[in-house]
């Protein structure tokens, strides 16, 4: 079972406050450190900026962007997040992608602007491995 993250400061290219929901009315991060770890890992063997676009969403600002109730995003006091939007253009989109898949995670959406990354129940997270999809 994974664990919040409470020491951010051994995530040297992330700060608490870009995994915060954008609702406007939530103060916490409830990100997983499974999830981190990897994606601290993913950022250093990518060797390029990630800009999270949307990291933790409590359940009311979830089902205003997602169809998904219980994605990799969603995040409160039981629940931790498990994913997040990484900024991405064509050209760094499947750099991204590698770099993710070679640090261990296994859930993967691309988009135009941004790239999903995720975890799957086999580390930790709540939703099925090994998923990509495109929106």
């Amino acid at each position: 079972m994974s664990r919040r993250v409470t020491n951010w400061g051994a995530y040297p290219n992330f700060i608490e406050t870009e995994f915060i929901c954008r609702c406007g009315r939530c103060d916490e991060a409830f990100v997983s450190e499974t999830f981190l770890d990897m994606l601290q890992h993913a950022r250093t063997i990518s060797g390029i900026p990630f800009r999270v676009m949307s990291g933790c969403r409590c359940v009311s600002h979830n089902s205003t962007v997602s169809r998904s109730l219980s994605g990799d995003h969603v995040a409160s006091g039981v629940m931790l997040c498990f994913g997040a939007d990484i900024a991405c253009t064509d050209e760094t989109r499947e750099l991204i992608v590698a770099a993710c898949r070679e640090a261990g995670m296994n859930r993967f959406g691309r988009s135009k602007n941004f790239v999903h990354v995720g975890i799957g129940k086999r580390l930790g997270g709540r939703n099925a491995d090994d998923v990509e999809w495109e929106y």
